[in-house]
């Protein structure tokens, strides 16, 4: 293939097939030809003149997302990120036995567990979530709640998880699990109690009568 130089370089360019982005030079400044860089993006420019991308509503903060309603106006709202795990603390407890005082409508009807688990939280806004894990072993015919004491204030009315008997055979033993979120104030060391009433003279935790024995666990984890 032959081709003819000229004297003139508009010619010359226009003889080699040529556009005219030979005559541009490689930057970021008006009228320059965008270059990617070595990792494949485009350098810092001004996009402000581009079309076909949609305008996002005035405002807005850091984590928060926009909603399109039905017209196609969006909006900013906030997100929901999943809850953030800042500190656990478990506590064992070997096998007890707590007296029965009855059972009425009252918080007075409640014993307490000798349980007692203690927690500083490291945030505020933070809640704590409480969860205690045990078996009960008490006499047939017989039936028990449990419920649980943050200082002065119960985290259940009187009514508290419902354990219930097992009418006829021999002792009755069943595993336990409750749970239960709390506000809290951050740097405040939190003490919590476990507390039960039982229509049972006493009643064990953490026993399975002559099955063997299991601890209570209480576990106490700050969330936000």
């Amino acid at each position: 293939m032959a081709f003819t130089l000229s004297g003139d370089a508009a010619t010359t360019r226009t003889n080699l097939g040529l556009g005219d982005a030979a005559t541009k030079t490689v930057g970021t400044a008006a009228g320059n030809i965008p270059v990617l860089d070595g990792s494949g993006n485009m350098p810092a420019v001004d996009g402000s003149a581009l079309t076909g991308i949609e305008a996002l509503p005035s405002g807005g903060t850091v984590g928060q997302l926009i909603t399109n309603t039905a017209s196609g106006t969006g909006t900013w709202q906030d997100a929901a990120p999943s809850a953030a795990i800042l500190k656990t603390q478990s506590y064992r407890y070997n096998p007890t036995t707590v007296s029965g005082s009855g059972y009425g409508s009252t918080l007075s009807n409640y014993n307490s567990a000798g349980m007692n688990s203690s927690f500083t939280p490291t945030t505020t806004g933070s809640k704590l979530i409480i969860t205690v894990s045990t078996v009960i072993n008490m006499p047939v015919t017989t039936h028990s709640y449990l419920t649980l004491k943050h200082g002065s204030t119960w985290l259940h009315d009187y009514d508290g998880l419902c354990v219930l008997h097992q009418p006829s055979g021999m002792d009755y033993y069943s595993g336990v699990t409750m749970e239960y979120a709390h506000g809290v104030s951050a740097g405040t060391a939190v003490s919590i109690d476990l507390y039960v009433a039982t229509s049972a003279s006493d009643i064990k935790l953490g026993n399975r009568n002559s099955n063997g024995e299991q601890s209570t666990r209480v576990t106490i984890m700050e969330v936000v």
